[in-house]
């Protein structure tokens, strides 16, 4: 079961990503996005590499949330990109990206 953050229930589950990191620390949330998205450890990290569960406020209406869920994974790929999460991948949540990118 993954753990949910004690806020308010408009805060919503939207992608899990992976870095190859045993017990990486929860990496900064990207410019934009700290106020409507939250990375939590995940409870289910295979070993030798640390998963993050994406959430994100729907309470900021539904269209604005999906374009929060797809900058968070677009800002966190170009983070990886950067080399600061190696091993970085989308476990899911992947349709977040394109729903993003078709609302404009």
């Amino acid at each position: 079961m993954t753990r949910v953050l004690s806020l308010q229930d408009d805060w919503r589950h939207v992608a899990t990503i992976e870095i190859a990191e045993p017990a990486a620390r929860v990496p900064p949330m990207p410019d934009g996005t700290a106020e409507c998205a939250r990375l939590v450890p995940s409870e289910h990290s295979p070993p030798g590499s640390t998963r993050f569960d994406v959430m994100v406020d729907f309470g900021i209406g539904a269209r604005e949330a999906a374009h929060a869920a797809g900058a968070t994974l677009v800002r966190l790929q170009l983070a990886a990109d950067r080399g600061t999460l190696p091993g970085y991948r989308i476990v899911n949540g992947q349709h977040w990206l394109e729903l993003s990118s078709t609302l404009g």
